[in-house]
């Protein structure tokens, strides 16, 4: 079973790699190309402190075309989000407590610009980062060896400048999500196992609304499409706890949690209609990681879909979505990480 220590970097660590679909921009070129049409797949490396592109084929395979080191004074990259406009990167660098900006190119490629350390007080280990809706602001979760949590905004207008850092009232801040109407961000704790809400102001700062209580080791959370409803894995308890999301954004609590049926869940998503939801189990690393499926009911209750499908490799944590670029189909792709020593 996993545990937490306030030293414990391992438990976050290994959330290695965010998977990013990015559809670049832009007409075709003299080759006949549509680079609208084109699909990069983004990974991070946490030891060697880079990025992987992919190119994703409309068969779903993997090509890797490059590896570009992340922006100077940062360490250990690891969350990662694309601005809407497909246009920037942003990766939570967790050795250096800062959020790092590489900019995307037309036809994907990446160019290391900016490393931009977070506003005082100087935070460590940032975990996650999401953007704003409007592309206005960067949020990143600090996880500051399992102690009080803190959050780190950023304005993207031009350059990324920190603008503050907050406590988000939890331990060990992990995982966040922002509602799909850009006006709630969720903030998964996984020392003190609850998710904490917060406004999001026209201006961009936040309010604290209120946290609720989700389980032992709560590492992620996902939100669905219409924002009604919203899930937490909890890494340590193995299983996925449930909310309503009300107006407003607060949370209420909706029935017992669902066991995963395996150990570890560290990885979750919704399928884009929101009938699926996909949880990666991380098996202490050493373990056989696997991916498990529910069905989503009516009323939110999750229902095995089957067993575990192993991945094949150990320690399954990362997991996204990724729609091919010739949108005709959709595949999962899991990040499978080995527990260092």
């Amino acid at each position: 079973m996993t545990s937490i220590t306030r030293s414990d970097s391992i438990l976050v660590r290994f959330f290695l790699a965010i998977l990013l679909l990015a559809t670049c921009s832009g007409r075709g070129r003299a080759s006949g190309v549509d680079d609208r049409r084109v699909a990069a797949v983004y990974v991070t490396n946490w030891t060697s402190n880079s990025v992987s592109r992919f190119e994703l084929t409309a068969g779903g395979f993997l090509k890797l075309l490059e590896v570009v080191p992340a922006p100077a004074g940062s360490a250990n990259a690891l969350g990662a989000a694309l601005s809407r406009d497909k246009r920037s990167l942003y990766v939570a660098q967790w050795g250096s407590g800062s959020l790092s900006l590489f900019q995307v190119k037309r036809d994907g490629s990446l160019v290391a610009a900016a490393n931009v350390s977070a506003a005082p007080p100087s935070p460590t280990d940032s975990a996650q980062v999401v953007i704003s809706p409007d592309g206005r602001r960067a949020y990143l979760t600090n996880f500051n060896a399992g102690g009080a949590g803190t959050l780190s905004i950023y304005d993207l207008s031009r350059t990324p400048r920190a603008i503050a850092t907050i406590p988000t009232g939890g331990e060990g801040a992990a995982g966040v999500a922002i509602s799909v109407d850009g006006r709630t961000l969720y903030v998964a704790h996984m020392t003190s196992g609850d998710v904490t809400a917060f406004r999001i102001r026209t201006d961009g700062s936040l309010t604290r609304l209120g946290s609720w209580i989700a389980g032992r080791g709560t590492f992620v959370v996902a939100v669905s499409p219409d924002s009604r409803r919203l899930w937490a894995a909890n890494a340590i308890s193995n299983d996925i706890a449930r909310f309503r999301i009300l107006p407003g954004g607060r949370l209420s609590p909706d029935g017992p949690p669902t066991p995963v049926n395996g150990d570890g869940p560290r990885g979750i998503v919704v399928a884009p209609g929101g009938r699926v939801l996909y949880v990666a189990l991380y098996a202490d690393g050493d373990g056989p990681g696997a991916v498990a499926a529910f069905r989503v009911g009516r009323s939110g209750a999750l229902e095995p879909l089957q067993p575990p499908v192993l991945t094949g490799g150990n320690g399954a944590e990362a997991i996204g979505l990724l729609a091919t670029a010739a949108g005709s189909s959709l595949r999962t792709l899991i990040k499978v990480s080995r527990k260092e020593a």
